[in-house]
């Protein structure tokens, strides 16, 4: 998430290379990123794995936990 309220999401397909995580990670540590808001998390194996940033309070809720916490209006 970008300070300005702008924001971008990436899904890969394919495992993450040391050099895309390079990108990713100099486009974080730049100024204009707001690091309470983004983050990149990687998914092996049938886990999540946060590499950094800071996830929301909600991400690792199921969907049922979600749905009951915050409703249908928010998916």
């Amino acid at each position: 998430m970008m300070k300005d309220a702008t924001f971008s999401s990436k899904r890969l397909m394919s495992p993450l290379t040391d050099e895309q995580f390079e990108i990713f990670k100099g486009k974080y540590d730049d100024d204009d990123v707001d690091k309470e808001k983004s983050y990149l998390v990687c998914y092996r194996n049938g886990q999540f794995e946060i590499l950094f940033g800071t996830v929301p309070e909600y991400f690792h809720l199921s969907f049922e936990e979600y749905v009951e916490k915050y409703g249908y209006d928010y998916i």
